[in-house]
């Protein structure tokens, strides 16, 4: 079921990089990852957790979401939309440590946040 999700983020990719901007096609998938994230509540969790139960979800979450989101950062990189000093890896901590349920908080809250840290990535043209 998890790995449905992060396959359908994954396919997602060249499908928004080739319909969208850039920058535009970054942010979507930004969003879809955020999403995924947000209705699978236990998922940035369990992809830092170190249990046994999970051993694979981090490799297979990489190895699937990794090569999407770096087509869409090079591309927003080459378009000047966004910061070069960022690879997907670090987009992809950032963003699952960002939508981690917060106590009192929904999904709304973790939207939120991770608004503020894509426009961070924006260069301000």
């Amino acid at each position: 079921m998890v790995e449905s999700g992060i396959d359908a983020v994954a396919e997602a990719g060249p499908a928004l990089g080739g319909s969208l901007p850039p920058g535009e096609a970054l942010d979507r998938w930004i969003q879809r990852f955020a999403e995924l994230l947000g209705t699978k509540r236990g998922l940035a969790s369990a992809l830092h957790s170190g249990d046994p139960a999970f051993a694979g979800l981090p490799d297979y979450f990489t190895s699937r979401l990794g090569p999407a989101l770096e087509a869409l950062l090079d591309a927003a990189r080459a378009d000047g939309a966004v910061r070069g000093d960022v690879d997907a890896e670090e987009v992809l901590h950032a963003i699952t440590v960002l939508c981690r349920p917060v106590p009192g908080r929904g999904p709304e809250y973790n939207r939120r946040v991770v608004g503020v840290f894509v426009d961070g990535l924006r260069t301000r043209r």
